[in-house]
């Protein structure tokens, strides 16, 4: 399949197959999050919905958050279907549709990266304006490790336009560990993680993203 937008992806039967999985580190995270009582969780950039629909299995008050209107709808077809109760919207990471400290979880599963390294901030401080304070936050980013780091049309350090990738009409970011640290400099790092990622179930070679379990500090 040539690039596209979110839309042209998520309307593409061959290529939902592919993200119907919830991620294993997700998964593991569930006992952690009800060992904390988390009620109020919130996944930004959900797709059609794999863990959304864990989630809400759960039985936490979810909430879902996509750009994309195909997207939403797969999401809310996939929660029906399943007889899950959860609330999906339509917008941006950059101006979240929900009050402050509003939220005890947050996961951002391969979205902020599609961006340049201002619009990550901005969202990155968006997500923990939601935060409760202590509130914990899932979060992933491509590692400069990544096979397609470097590739493409350089638009600023580390973030490339590359129409060659199936997303390409997005930007992507790499991080190495100090870029990592410093957009997180406001959170506090619980764990931090470099690996190759899963991809329809299975490890995809090359695909190093970084993984970040991180909490919400007091003001």
């Amino acid at each position: 399949m040539t690039s596209g937008s979110w839309n042209d992806l998520w309307s593409d039967g061959k290529c939902r197959e592919h993200w119907t999985k919830p991620d294993p580190t997700v998964v593991q995270l569930v006992p952690k999050l009800k060992q904390e009582r988390v009620d109020t969780v919130l996944d930004i950039g959900c797709g059609i919905g794999r863990h959304v629909v864990l989630l809400a299995t759960e039985r936490f008050r979810a909430y879902a958050i996509d750009s994309s209107l195909e997207a939403a709808k797969q999401c809310r077809n996939w929660l029906i279907q399943s007889q899950l109760s959860a609330t999906v919207g339509i917008g941006e990471v950059q101006s979240l549709p929900h009050p402050a400290e509003s939220c005890d979880f947050v996961l951002c599963w391969n979205v902020i990266y599609h961006s340049t390294l201002r619009g990550m901030t901005e969202a990155l401080c968006e997500i923990e304006r939601v935060l409760r304070p202590e509130g914990l936050l899932c979060l992933t980013l491509n590692s400069t490790r990544n096979r397609h780091c470097g590739l493409g049309t350089e638009v600023e350090p580390d973030t490339f336009d590359n129409p060659d990738k199936i997303d390409g009409q997005h930007l992507h970011h790499y991080s190495d560990e100090g870029d990592v640290r410093a957009l997180l400099s406001t959170f506090r790092i619980e764990s931090l993680d470099e690996a190759e990622q899963g991809y329809a179930g299975n490890l995809l070679s090359g695909s190093w993203h970084w993984t970040i379990l991180a909490r919400r500090r007091h003001k």
